[in-house]
């Protein structure tokens, strides 16, 4: 039996240890602040890959550096190309990814938890979500909702979500809407959901979101909503007065941090000075952090004991729950009330 490898193997294997390598050198550059390093691999990697096509590898590279453009340029590039297929490729990615990172369940998790914590078994439910993504995470929420209301002998809990979405979010906010729908049918959960378009939010704030008297509201922010529109609808938060604030950060490895710090200080006109983070901002919109529940944090630490990938742990910073990996934190989750 040959063991070599024909020319089509070994250009494929090539391929990919080219992208691994690129995408090492990458995040290198970001620890050693190197940006402009960081922009000419990007560069090379845009010509490589322009679009999230082929094998899983090169679709996962393809929207890691997509990402990080978005973090070094701090803007987001306009998804009106996007196609259908395109979006089944999205999805296929993140399970990808999912399946080898706990990151994405970490954070979808937390965020549930902390909301499903502070309603205390409510059946009616309003959710603002500043960062609903294709709106897989709320899966896992909903069938809690469901179970609460079996067990309390409750008909149709009723549950609304106001996702604050981009312009061209067109395509996603269609499957998003129709999967949520479907899942939400077959709980016999009454269901809902609303898209705001990121520019009308930056101009008339929570004016554009509908709220309902009887409902437990919880709002769900992440760094991305900030690098689009700054942080003054922070102030806002305390006049409509939800239940719950979740803030996941996504970013807390360096470059993430430090370019989110960066965004703060250019972006909240009310700043006042250099260093301000967001829980600085929050403290100033007269929000105060709430320690998320002990069952909170053994269902995280259930869930990396499902990680095949060692190094994973979970930890407690001021009020915070975090995904580290060793040393390194990855993703904190916090909670806030008003």
């Amino acid at each position: 039996m040959s063991h070599q490898l024909d020319d089509d193997d070994v250009n494929e294997y090539d391929h990919e240890y080219d992208f691994r390598d690129e995408l090492t050198r990458l995040a290198d550059c970001f620890e050693t602040q190197s940006f402009q390093l960081a922009q000419a691999i990007l560069t090379r990697l845009n010509n490589r890959l322009r679009s999230p096509n082929g094998k899983p590898l090169q679709r996962a590279v393809f929207y890691f550096k997509e990402a990080i453009q978005t973090l070094l340029t701090g803007s987001t590039r306009c998804l009106t190309s996007c196609t259908s297929l395109e979006i089944v490729q999205l999805i296929k990615a993140y399970k990808i990814f999912s399946n080898v990172s706990p990151i994405p369940l970490f954070s979808s998790f937390t965020a549930n938890q902390a909301i499903l914590d502070v309603i205390e078994g409510s059946m009616n439910v309003h959710v603002i979500d500043f960062d609903i993504g294709l709106g897989g995470h709320w899966a896992s929420f909903l069938k809690a909702v469901a179970e609460k209301a079996e067990s309390r002998k409750v008909n149709s809990p009723a549950v609304r979500i106001t996702a604050v979405v981009p312009e061209e979010y067109v395509l996603e906010s269609k499957l998003i809407k129709e999967n949520l729908c479907s899942f939400c049918s077959e709980l016999s959960i009454r269901f809902d959901i609303e898209f705001v378009s990121i520019r009308v939010f930056e101009f008339v704030s929570f004016k554009s979101v509908k709220f309902v008297n009887g409902e437990k509201t919880a709002v769900v922010l992440s760094p991305t909503i900030f690098r689009r529109i700054g942080g003054g609808f922070v102030n806002d938060l305390r006049r409509v007065s939800p239940d719950v604030v979740v803030y996941v950060d996504g970013e807390l490895n360096g470059y993430g941090n430090a370019l989110f710090r960066q965004t703060i200080i250019a972006m909240v006109e009310d700043s006042g000075r250099r260093g301000t983070a967001w829980r600085e901002m929050f403290g100033r919109a007269g929000m105060r952090p709430v320690v998320m529940s002990q069952f909170a944090e053994f269902q995280a630490e259930c869930l990396l004991r499902r990680v095949q990938v060692r190094g994973f742990h979970v930890a407690k910073r001021h009020a915070e729950m975090v995904l580290c990996w060793h040393d390194r934190p990855l993703v904190a989750t916090s909670v806030w009330t008003c």
